[in-house]
């Protein structure tokens, strides 16, 4: 298995994710233990978009008063 991006631990929590979702595939009856355990949660933060004049999602550019 191949994983790209993020830390150490988001691609340890993607590849635990990863093989949670193989489990069920195998044996459907692993789904309650797996959900309560939490295992099938998917993290769902995101990059925030860019906005208009700004130069990043938040980074304002400097302002100089004079």
């Amino acid at each position: 298995m191949v994983v790209k991006g993020g830390g150490i631990a988001g691609q340890a929590t993607a590849v635990r994710h990863a093989i949670s979702r193989a489990l069920i595939e195998y044996d459907v009856n692993l789904r309650g233990l797996l959900k309560a355990e939490g295992f099938l949660k998917r993290d769902p933060r995101a990059k925030e978009r860019r906005k208009a004049g700004l130069v990043k999602a938040r980074k304002r550019k400097q302002w100089s008063k004079r």
